[in-house]
């Protein structure tokens, strides 16, 4: 992989790179520095800078003294830093768990956190199953501390002291960055179950391969227990299609253990994205899953069960054997033309229905209640109307799109079209 920024470990930096990093944040680092800590930028924000020679928003620190000083005498000199802080800089900030100190002011995010290390507890899985050591200052131990950390490319540091900035790449991050190579930090990476998520975002996002060591960890994981919120906050980052294609190549992959809403849904591959095809494997599949699962998986999501709910009415939609028939013969009534998504003229009743419901919704609801074949199709067309399946094809014609239940909630997920 091509970068933009060359650095060698535990050397020093030209004092130059200052000019790359956002006024507002370098005057915290001054803040900081001066009063001898030392402040690490650690994590995406140093990896992206190398790749590209940015920094983005974002910015980690960790923070250590550069005096040797006794375990309590530190907690006191982090408190009087945090105070300092939040009274001479404009921030919204507040102390967190492990005493992170979050700061937010106009579109930056500063994270500072005392060093620590963390030490799994026997026989517990989870994302802060861990007892917590925290490391007061450099005791030539700088590499235990990185060993909570997921990836090596997470793991590069640029440390700031008072007159001085140095490169700190411990754990040869910058080696596997160059190789396209996803690489854990430790052995115990398999203990904390949302790094699994982490891995599947990193590869999609940056093309990397999954090393040999990060593979036999996979092999050891239990996801049954992993919250909705992780797998939104991940899924998010690369959108919800290619996450959950790339989740669930894995998990059977290593059959793993994942969370029963997400257990009873499906994501084959695709069989052929064509438009009529797409529509009809839409409805197909959604009307072929189990309510139940798809139920499970809103409150999974935290999706209202009546957005979940429009989902399943496709059902009664698939019970219409001649609507199935139209989808399926030469003469579908759905069809593209001039960037617009049409019903075919020679399904005139489906024509002259939908243009009723869309000028005289009253009128359309009474015919729904003397037709049961009116009554299907306004289920349809009062949940999925032109503009939503519009953008949804147009969507579809330009990615691959998976003929699965999850596949279609993840694609409609990405297109906004199911509100949280």
């Amino acid at each position: 992989m091509l970068m933009k920024k060359s650095f060698q470990h535990n050397k020093a930096i030209d004092l130059s790179i200052k000019k790359d990093i956002p006024k507002d944040v370098l005057a915290f680092i001054d803040f900081v520095t001066q009063k001898d800590f030392s402040l690490t930028l650690i994590g995406g924000s140093v990896r992206d800078y190398i790749l590209n020679g940015q920094f983005g928003l974002d910015f980690d620190f960790e923070l250590q003294y550069l005096n040797e000083i006794d375990s309590q005498s530190w907690q006191t000199k982090v408190d009087e830093l945090y105070k300092e802080i939040q009274s001479s800089f404009p921030y919204h900030s507040e102390v967190v768990s492990y005493k992170v100190l979050k700061c937010t002011y106009k579109t930056l995010d500063i994270e500072i956190a005392p060093a620590r290390k963390e030490k799994f507890k026997e026989g517990e899985v989870g994302h802060k199953n861990f007892d917590v050591e925290f490391i007061a200052f450099d005791d030539n131990d700088e590499k235990q501390k990185l060993l909570r950390r997921d990836f090596t490319i997470n793991a590069i540091g640029i440390e700031f002291r008072k007159n001085e900035i140095l490169f700190k790449d411990y754990l040869n991050g910058v080696n596997d960055l160059e190789n396209s190579n996803l690489q854990i930090c430790s052995d115990t990476f398999y203990k904390d179950p949302v790094r699994f998520l982490r891995a599947i975002r990193f590869k999609e996002k940056f093309y990397f391969k999954f090393s040999s060591e990060l593979e036999e960890q996979f092999q050891k994981m239990n996801l049954s227990e992993v919250s909705a919120h992780y797998f939104k906050y991940e899924a998010s980052k690369i959108g919800f299609s290619n996450f959950f294609k790339e989740f669930d190549l894995y998990t059977k992959k290593y059959r793993l253990e994942i969370p029963k809403p997400l257990a009873g849904l499906s994501y084959e591959s695709s069989y052929g994205y064509e438009l009529n095809e797409f529509v009809f494997s839409l409805f197909d599949t959604i009307a072929q899953e189990k309510q139940e699962n798809i139920l499970n998986l809103g409150r999974f999501l935290g999706i209202q069960a009546k957005v979940m709910k429009r989902l399943i009415s496709v059902r009664e939609l698939i019970n219409n054997e001649k609507f199935i028939e139209n989808i399926k013969s030469e003469n579908n009534f759905f069809y593209y033309k001039e960037d617009k998504f049409i019903l075919d003229e020679t399904s005139e009743y489906l024509n002259q229905m939908f243009s009723i419901y869309k000028s005289e919704q009253a009128l359309f609801e009474k015919l729904s209640s003397e037709d049961s074949r009116i009554s299907n199709v306004t289920k349809i067309f009062k949940r999925f109307d032109k503009v939503e399946i519009e953008k949804t094809v147009k969507f579809c014609r330009k990615y691959e799109v998976e003929k699965s239940s999850m596949g279609v909630i993840a694609l409609l997920f990405d297109l906004g079209l199911l509100s949280e």
